[in-house]
């Protein structure tokens, strides 16, 4: 039997940390405890449907190892250095998009939630920028999410609650060698907000504070067909930001609800691997700018198979966020929650048309109903017009949830 490699021991050494590392995050500190008598509660901010770019969800969210353009900042934060083979080869790159969700039909269900009998609507936005300067990276990004639920009074007019998220974040990267590790963190900020919907309705704004919160690892061994990252996200709390900035009382009441502690989202650990199954020969290494070496020929439509494993951390006293809004109690996020996801991917025309198809299951973050598999897929279309533009479509699908994106970005 022949001995490891020194790569193959890093990588090991590599995953044990930051599964290790991801665990600790994901396990509640004694601080997070509820104080003694308390009842009030603290949102699970766990959006089970995916909310990215295109090419993530038409793979089924199984990106921590593609780790590519601005639609993988969020999955893997290694992405803000990672270059694609098309521009290994040059010092600068450039590289943004922007993309937007929105649920479709009258039925749909936003999580597993067990009284999210009645429809709800959600919709996300998210752009994306990323300037590459040799082996360095720096981004930004920006996400914001809406759940509605809305229900005519007795005089017609639509009332309800609605609450919003928005997260900011500034990424910085750096490849080593050829390309052949990476390695990114996102610094970030997450908003939330909770509003009475109609005339006369009030609004609680939280925030959390400016940190580190998402670090991410990518190795591409050069010439080999496969390639594996892992991306850590740590838990953020978002409190109310007047009580926090100005020392004031926080507000505990809005119209009929009480309103929360805090909006949370649970820490993470997501593990990826993809394999080329035709196509060009093996990862390529990426020169920066230092030489050009010769482009790769092109060998018939590239294929890619890809997977994920992606963990969320509980949350203490935590309260479903649709449960909420119809004022019931749904207890969520009592325990880790497990996302298997796979996705295929080929490039059927050369620097022209790329078609991609996945599926994945998405927990329950609820002890009493079970998750759902989702079936998704979607392509991007090149577009010579000044630039090289990316226009993409995807769409999800499940059990009372369906909904489509399009996205527009730069072709790489």
């Amino acid at each position: 039997m022949e001995p490891p490699t020194l790569g193959a021991g890093l990588v090991a050494a590599l995953v044990a940390f930051v599964a290790f590392v991801a665990l600790v995050a994901m396990i509640p500190s004694a601080a997070d405890a509820a104080p003694k008598g308390s009842t009030q509660a603290r949102l699970d901010y766990f959006v089970g449907p995916l909310v990215s770019g295109s090419r993530v969800v038409g793979l089924g969210g199984a990106y921590a190892a593609i780790a590519e353009g601005v639609d993988g900042q969020l999955m893997n934060p290694a992405a803000v250095a990672v270059r694609s083979s098309a521009f290994a080869d040059e010092w600068f790159d450039l590289d943004f998009g922007f993309s937007r969700l929105q649920t479709l039909g009258g039925e749909i269900q936003l999580d597993r939630s067990p009284s999210a009998s009645s429809a709800a609507s959600g919709s996300a936005t998210q752009f994306g920028l990323r300037l590459s300067f040799g082996r360095l990276g720096v981004a930004i990004h920006v996400l914001e999410t809406n759940y509605d639920l809305e229900a005519p009074d007795d005089g017609g007019d639509l009332r309800g609650y609605t609450q919003g998220a928005a997260y900011g974040a500034i990424g910085l990267g750096w490849a080593f060698g050829r390309g052949e590790w990476v390695v990114g963190t996102l610094i970030a900020i997450g908003t939330g907000r909770i509003a009475q919907i109609g005339e006369g309705g009030g609004a609680v704004d939280f925030a959390s504070a400016v940190a580190p919160r998402t670090f991410g690892v990518l190795w591409a061994p050069h010439g080999r067909r496969f390639r594996l990252g892992a991306t850590v996200q740590l838990p953020v709390r978002m409190t109310q930001a007047r009580a926090e900035s100005f020392g004031g009382e926080p507000v505990t009441k809005l119209g009929e609800r009480a309103v929360p502690t805090s909006i949370d989202i649970g820490g993470g650990l997501t593990l990826g691997a993809v394999w080329q199954l035709v196509g060009h020969a093996g990862n390529r290494p990426a020169t920066f700018g230092e030489m050009a070496p010769p482009r790769l020929r092109w060998k018939g439509p590239p294929v890619i198979v890809a997977t994920d494993l992606a963990i969320t951390g509980p949350v203490d006293r935590g309260q479903g966020v649709l449960g909420y809004l119809r004022g019931v109690t749904d207890v969520s996020g009592e325990h880790i929650s497990f996302s298997p996801r796979i996705g295929a991917e080929s490039e059927v025309l050369e620097r022209r048309l790329r078609v991609r198809t996945g599926s994945y299951f998405e927990p329950s973050r609820f002890t009493s109903t079970r998750g759902r598999v989702h079936w998704t897929g979607g392509a991007d279309v090149r577009l010579s017009l000044w630039l090289d533009w990316r226009i993409g479509v995807v769409w999800d699908l499940a059990p009372h949830y369906r909904n489509t994106s399009l996205s527009l970005g730069l072709w790489h």
